[in-house]
């Protein structure tokens, strides 16, 4: 996939969105050998420093909300974005 990716976008791919989430214990290790850096899951969460970097959640950010509520989904209410 990394390759494919690679000769379609004309670009380095370092990163991936695990489809629909899916992993476990072997993922890590195949994302790794195949020379990827980073891989996210559909886990909603913050990402912490004790993080697996091939398994890490992310945060739904929808179009549906403002921008003004970014900060309070990362967890900083009150935070000036501008």
């Amino acid at each position: 996939s990394r390759n494919a990716l690679r000769s379609r976008l004309g670009a380095a791919v370092d990163s991936i969105a695990l489809p629909y989430g899916a992993t476990d214990f072997r993922v890590p290790g195949i994302l790794a050998l195949a020379g990827y850096g980073i891989g996210f899951t559909t886990r909603s969460d913050k990402a912490t420093f004790s993080d697996n970097l091939f398994a890490l959640p992310r945060l739904e950010v929808r179009g549906d909300r403002p921008l003004e509520a970014f900060p309070e989904l990362i967890g900083l209410p009150g935070a000036f974005i501008g």
